[in-house]
Formats: structure tokens, sequence, C-alpha cells
């Protein structure tokens, strides 16, 4: 008999083996695994990820049947397209066929009216899913249910909510509905009232009954809750949940219920994400059962009088911040999103503490931070400035705003940067460009003048700034110098007598325009050495 190998394959990967039934014939198994133990092949997928063990279920029959038994191992089933009533015959059909073969689920499941055949067959049809699930329920790793409305579908929930999840890590239940007070109360007992695997939960649209006495609830393992568009008693989720370490809230209505501070709810949470809405009053009673917290973040509300915000309301919770600390304001959501409001959030960090505060950008109703400033001063060693933010931070600051005497650097953040009707970015900030026309070098001649010239009530009382600009944007950002000395005058760099001019990932200036800028700045320095930014 004669074997023909590759001689690619190295010995050590070829096992050969002869089967006495067959005399005469051999099998070759080019599996380097195949002589060792299940247990062994077990500990190898323990440091695979998910994906990766699905794809190990594929290499041999003894590879799936190793896989399938392992814990990172599910089916991935996802019901969103019902255009014709098969289609939720076919979804259960998979249910039940990965169910008998005691495989672990995860499932995507989306019931929305906007996209429902005609009503009764829609109706029979979620019903049947809901139904289906609840022979699942033992094999359900993670969940998540996206629905605009009840119907016959309430019940039928309602029991599915009721059944334990022993495999059960994600939950998530999202209910869409256009009236904000149209919530859906979950059952007593929600999920038998314990799941010891359970480590993430998140609900829109729903809100927890008050505890009761005869459920003893246990769910050892959930760390990180996610509220929107709730209303609760906190008393009533830390009876359910008292080892929360991450909790956020948005949109929640919160309701007072006994004097049980905050702090004591929750004794592990390190993380809080507070955005309730208008009418809820604060989950706290005040901002000493939040000292302990590792990291806050508060959505200030629309004041009808601008510029009182910062003054006194979130000077407690900063309380913590301890020197070196860092000042950051960036903006999320964008004004061309339909629908979404961009937000300005201010964060300090320091101390191993971070407060964020977010605000709506209103243009005549943005709270000024000369109150916060005042308070963190001498304690703020470092502003990152996003460039959506440099007008807020420029005019809530100086000329007058306190002094920022530990300041040491100053960095504007220039990651995705577009062209705007600002003069300072009103060019094709990625083609090369330089200070070369007399217009731009009168331009930069007048900053330098400008810098030169003493300003009182100056917010830098110090010797030695670093100027950095960054980016996180793969494509170079070219930035000529007078529009440079324009940025530093709009930040208020007057009276320091040195500046040091850092560039780092992304930011190109040409080389005469470096010598310019060296007429103002000590040094200039590329604080990036990846080898784009070298080329460049």
């Amino acid at each position: 008999m004669a074997l023909t190998l590759d001689p690619s394959l190295r010995d050590a990967d070829v096992t050969y083996s002869i089967d006495p039934a067959l005399t005469g014939n051999a099998v070759l198994t080019l599996d380097p695994a195949s002589r060792l133990p299940p247990e062994l092949v077990t500990s190898v997928l323990d440091y695979l990820g998910q994906p990766e063990v699905l794809r190990a279920a594929r290499i041999s029959p003894r590879w799936r049947a190793i896989a399938t038994r392992h814990r990172s191992f599910y089916a991935h089933l996802v019901l969103d397209d019902y255009a014709q009533a098969s289609h939720f015959d076919a979804f259960c059909s998979d249910v039940a066929y990965v169910v008998e073969r005691n495989v672990h689920i995860g499932l995507h499941v989306v019931l929305d009216s906007v996209n429902r055949i005609y009503p009764k067959t829609w109706d029979d049809g979620a019903v049947q899913v809901a139904r289906s699930l609840l022979q699942a329920c033992p094999f359900i790793v993670r969940f998540k249910l996206f629905i605009d409305c009840l119907g016959r579908l309430a019940d039928a929930l309602d029991d599915l909510l009721q059944q334990p999840f022993p495999m059960l890590k994600e939950l998530t239940l999202m209910r869409r509905s256009n009236d904000w007070h149209d919530q859906l109360l979950l059952p007593a007992s929600f999920l038998s009232g314990h799941t010891s695997r359970l480590s993430k939960l998140a609900l829109r649209g729903y809100c927890f009954p008050p505890s009761s006495a005869g459920v003893a609830y246990s769910f050892p393992r959930l760390r990180t809750l996610a509220l929107d568009d709730s209303r609760c008693a906190l008393s009533d989720v830390a009876a359910r949940f008292p080892d929360l370490a991450e909790l956020s809230c948005s949109g929640t209505e919160f309701i007072p219920t006994d004097s049980v501070g905050f702090h004591r709810l929750f004794p592990r949470l390190k993380h809080l994400d507070v955005q309730p809405c208008p009418i809820s009053p604060l989950p706290w009673t005040n901002t000493e059962q939040t000292a302990r917290i590792a990291s806050l973040s508060v959505q200030l509300r629309v004041q009808t009088h601008p510029h009182t915000e910062f003054e006194e309301s979130p000077l407690p919770f900063v309380r913590c911040i301890q020197a070196p600390a860092r000042l950051e304001f960036f903006q999320s959501g964008s004004a061309q999103s339909a629908g979404a409001k961009p937000k300005m959030h201010i964060c300090i960090k320091g101390g191993g503490f971070t407060r964020t505060f977010v605000h709506e950008r209103v243009t005549n109703n943005s709270p000024p931070i000369k109150g916060l400033v005042a308070h963190l001063g001498e304690r703020i060693t470092h502003i990152c400035i996003n460039w959506q933010c440099l007008n807020y931070f420029a005019l809530s600051t100086w000329p007058h705003g306190p002094a920022l005497r530990a300041v040491r650097r100053m960095e504007v953040d220039l990651t995705d940067i577009a062209r705007g009707n600002d003069h300072l970015f009103n060019y094709d900030m990625h083609r090369r460009h330089a200070t070369t026309t007399d217009a731009e070098l009168d331009e930069f001649d007048m900053h330098v003048e400008h810098l030169g010239v003493p300003v009182p009530q100056n917010p830098y009382e110090t010797t030695l700034i670093e100027f950095v600009l960054s980016s996180r944007t793969e494509g170079p950002i070219w930035f000529p110098a007078h529009r440079l000395l324009g940025l530093a005058r709009q930040l208020g760099l007057h009276l320091v007598q040195q500046m040091t001019l850092v560039l780092a990932h992304g930011i190109v200036i040409e080389p005469e325009d470096v010598e310019l800028l060296l007429l103002v700045f000590v040094d200039v320095q590329y604080g990036c050495t990846c080898t784009d930014c070298i080329n460049r």
C-alpha cells in the first residue's frame, strides 16, 4: 500500500491509523488534535472567541461534536423579514431543529407592525414565534427582542418572560411606542426571579413592578443595566440587581420611594450615566451620594435663563477630581442628523474619577464654564478641545474667565474635520496648503503682533504651554501657519512666554511654514513616528 503526501506537510501534523476491521485500508488524518483527549480540545476552544468556535465546528465530525458542546457555541437565528406567512413557519422550524440537537441559541427577533402583512396573519405568526421560544428557553444565550405593538402577543410574551433562562447571558427588550406613558409592566416573576448567568440587561419602554416579598430575586452576575424610556423606582431595581457595576438611564422617570441613599442602594456601582426626562427628579437626594462612583455622566437641563448652569449645580460633582486633571470638550450627534440634536460633552478626569456633563447645543443658551474652571483652575493641567467646540470654549472662558494657572498642554482634536464657514476652516484641509500669498503673510504678521500684546485677564498664568494639534483621521490634514496662529489667538494663548507646537498623527505643515512658526514658538515637533507621518 503506497501513500503520497504533500511535501509541505510536516510529519508532526500527520496521523496514520490502520482500521483492523478493514484490512489493507489506511486512514490518513491531517488533524494534529486527533490524538488529544476531548478535554484538552475543549481547553483550546476556551481561548477562542465565539466566531472561531463556530468555524472550528466545520473542521470534522469530531471537532463538531466537541465545539457544539462548548459554552461559546450557539446558533444565531434572526427574524426580521416576514413579508410572507411562511417566514414565521421557517423561523419556528429552525428553533425546533436547534433545540432538538441541544445547541445554544442567540436570537434577534423584530416584530414590527410597520412591515406586517395582513393583521390577523401577523398576529397569528407573532404568537406562534413567542410560543416556539418557550421550548428554547433552556438553550438561549443571547436574546434581542424588538416589538412595537402587543395585541394578542401580550399574553404570550408575559408567559415567555416568566420562564427560567438558565443559560442566558445578555437580554435586550425594546418596545417602540408613540406615547411615552404607554409602558409595558414586566411580570413580577421576571425570568422566574433568578438567572445565574445573566450579565447584561437592556430595557426600553418597560418598567419594573414593585418588589414582591414572596419572590426571592437572584441575579448574581448582572453587572450592566440600561434603561431607556422607562419609569421605575430605584429601590425596585436595587432589590433585583444589588450588585450593579454599570447603570445607564436615558429618558427615564425616577419615582421617589424612600430616604435610602443612592450610594446604599448600589454600593458597587462604578459607572453611572443619567439622562432623566424633564419631569423627573434626579435619582439622588444630594451629590455626596455619588462621591464614590468612579465615572459619572449627567445630562443638564436646558435653562430658560442662559449662563447659570455651570455656576452652581455641577460644582459639587467635581469635588472628587484631583490634580493633575484633564478637561475635554467634544460633541456627539450632528446638526444634519434627522431628529437628533448635537450635544456638548464636558468631561473632567483626575484622581481616578471622571465627571461628564452633557448639554444640548443651543446657540444662545449654552452654559459658560467659568464657574467650573474657577473651582478646578489650579488642578487642570491638560485641556483637549474638539474642533467643533472651539467657539464655545473661547466664548465661555476668555477674556472674562478665571485663570487656568496649571495648564501645561493645550490640545485641539481635528478628527473628522470638515470645511465650514468659519474663517479658520474655510479651505480644503486635505490638500497641500501653505502660507505663501501676500494676504496670508499679512494675516500671519497681524497674528504675530497681537500675540505679543498684553491682554488683561488672560486665562493662562503660565510660562510654558505645549500646543498640540491631533487627529485620528486616516488622511493628512494641512494646517498653514497663518491659520494656526489664528487658532492660537482664538484660544486666548496670550502672555505665554514659551509655546512648543506639537503635531500629532495626521497633521502636516509645510517646511516654509515651520520657519515662520519658529518666530512665535520655541520649537515645532512631530509627535508621531508612524511611517505615513515620517513620509509626509
